[in-house]
């Protein structure tokens, strides 16, 4: 977080043009990707002991909604159970304690605390703390250059470098946007490992893919299809728009076509000699395209009940 923070400004009682607002974090359970994650855990607790998981939830509202900062998403429960009361969270019940606390024997007989017992917490803090990168500035600079959503450009860059500025595959793409040295060339970047000059380079390839698909496909499906050839290139893509119309599906539909992206990894439905190489070389390109929905759908997009995609209400950064 950096100084120039809203929520800095609002601890030391700075003046400020909007009022400080707090939210409950309870309130972002309504969320459909908080219980995507939730219905995976039977024991709630089981869920607060799993650190990269914890992150996630911690960072759900800062990728859905203009937040200056976001509590640490575990529970107060997790001390007693360090002490060996034995919590558990029963459906329909609530939290209960198989060792309850009766009387001043069983306080005398509670297991010794062992900071060391709750290090699921501090790792989720440390995982916190690093997936908040010191970039936002950066992506909102960039974004805005090319009036594009910073969450979206943010989320690319997530998944293709973890947002990891050295990032380094072993097919030789680098950086933030994990540019080609080809790709770079292409838009004018000249350092792959320099941050404003990745984000903007991989901006200006996303704008570029999404330029070129038909035009018969439209918003919000063109961003999707936009994200996918950023991940396999256009190529692959356009193979599996010819197997998705060949199976009787429409080709402009994302929702059709993403079904189809993974048969690029079947043998059966190898295209190209290039998709061959890709595969032989097990760069992780296929997989990853549908993975961008996960990733993207909570800043920018939301998905109808039908399974088609719309645009969503979250409001821009």
């Amino acid at each position: 977080m950096n100084s120039d923070s809203s929520f800095l400004k609002a601890l030391n009682k700075e003046s400020l043009p909007t009022p400080p607002i707090w939210y409950m974090r309870q309130a972002g359970r309504y969320m459909p990707e908080y219980q995507n994650v939730r219905k995976k855990f039977k024991n709630f607790l089981d869920m607060c002991k799993e650190p990269d998981i914890c992150c996630e939830l911690a960072l759900q509202p800062i990728s859905a909604f203009e937040l200056d900062a976001a509590i640490l998403f575990s529970d107060i429960l997790t001390i007693p159970d360090s002490f060996g009361l034995g919590v558990e969270f029963i459906e329909k019940e609530g939290p209960v304690f198989r060792n309850p606390i009766s009387n001043s024997t069983d306080i005398k007989n509670l297991n010794h605390f062992d900071p060391e017992s709750l290090d699921y917490v501090y790792m989720a803090v440390n995982n916190i703390k690093n997936s908040l990168p010191e970039l936002i500035d950066s992506f909102k600079l960039v974004a805005s250059r090319h009036n594009i959503s910073w969450q979206l450009l943010a989320a690319i860059s997530y998944q293709e470098s973890r947002w990891n500025t050295l990032a380094k595959s072993r097919t030789g793409v680098r950086g933030l946007m994990m540019l080609t040295l080809p790709t770079a060339k292409e838009v004018g970047v000249t350092n792959r490992l320099d941050p404003i000059q990745s984000l903007d380079g991989g901006a200006k390839y996303f704008l570029k893919l999404k330029k070129r698909l038909p035009k018969n496909i439209l918003e919000p499906d063109r961003t999707w299809f936009a994200l996918a050839a950023y991940n396999v290139g256009l190529g692959h893509l356009e193979d599996a728009r010819i197997i998705t119309e060949s199976r009787g599906g429409d080709p402009d539909s994302w929702y059709a076509v993403k079904q189809s992206l993974p048969l690029l990894t079947q043998k059966k439905w190898y295209l190209n000699t290039l998709l061959e190489q890709q595969i032989q070389l097990n760069r992780p390109g296929i997989g990853p395209v549908v993975g961008y929905q996960t990733k993207v759908v909570p800043y920018d997009l939301d998905e109808t009940q039908d399974g088609g995609l719309c645009l969503g209400i979250h409001p821009q950064y």
